[in-house]
């Protein structure tokens, strides 16, 4: 009864695992699939997830971060551009897109400092530009001016050494860990419980073989000594038959409750 437990315990443990690894997966796949349609922040259900590559914002602020820290941000796009740059001010952090540096363009997130021609209450919606700058003003970042056009998320929160985890997710050792790995051990498995199956069958099939070979024998060997008794008159034909039968029955009774208790 107790290994009985233990083997559901473990099985149930090896389900969550199983199950936590998959959500795991597909959590990293659908990011990586969102991040190719957002300048490439991986991103899901409108929150994206930036390593934080530099120490640019490795201030004394309560929100600023340090290389390797994970910042959660808040995706903008072209359905909510338009509100997000209303509501953007002078203290919030940006992720945005710039080219300055390398010409494929490098993903950054800073500070606005400023707001050229900010929106003025009242007047028609433009886009305006904001200078924005890092925490940590000996780093070597100046002052940038960004477009509100690069803007690609705004600053929600950060988890401290988590982005060195995603980044780490995103190199070849960290996809065949998370991803290639628990494919081959879950095959891996499946393959063994299969194969286990099939030598729990083959022996129940010899077993059944086994108890056949066996009643037959006894069968026989109980008819012959039966025959034996009729040719020397002690029992009638009909009377050997008879016991015979209710031999049998006896062995069939036998076998329904040994398949009952098990």
């Amino acid at each position: 009864m107790e290994k009985t437990k233990t083997k559901k315990v473990l099985k149930i443990i090896g389900d969550v695992l199983f199950f936590v690894v998959i959500a795991l997966i597909l959590f990293i796949a659908v990011m990586n699939l969102r991040s190719k349609k957002n300048n490439g922040i991986p991103n899901i259900f409108g929150t994206a997830y930036v390593e934080v590559l530099s120490g640019s914002m490795d201030g004394d602020k309560p929100d600023s971060f340090a290389e390797g820290d994970l910042v959660i941000a808040k995706i903008v796009n072209d359905k909510n551009r338009e509100e997000v740059i209303r509501n953007l001010k002078v203290g919030d952090i940006v992720t945005y897109i710039d080219y300055t540096i390398v010409k494929e363009g490098m993903i950054i997130s800073h500070r606005i400092t400023s707001i050229a021609n900010p929106i003025e209450e009242g007047d028609p919606f433009h886009f305006p530009t904001y200078v924005v700058q890092g925490d940590n003003l000996d780093y070597g970042y100046g002052a940038t001016n960004v477009p509100a056009s690069r803007i690609l998320a705004v600053y929600k929160s950060h988890v401290k050494g988590l982005g060195n985890v995603l980044g780490w997710f995103g190199t070849p050792a960290g996809f065949f860990v998370i991803v290639v790995l628990p494919c081959i051990l879950f095959l891996i498995f499946e393959v063994y419980k299969f194969i286990r199956v099939l030598i729990e069958y083959q022996n129940e099939k010899n077993k059944k073989n086994d108890s056949e070979s066996e009643r037959e024998r006894n069968i026989n060997l109980t008819r012959e000594t039966l025959n034996e008794l009729v040719k020397s008159g002690i029992l009638t034909q009909e009377q050997a038959d008879q016991k015979l039968n209710e031999y049998i029955q006896g062995l069939e009774s036998k076998q329904d409750e040994a398949v009952e208790q098990a």
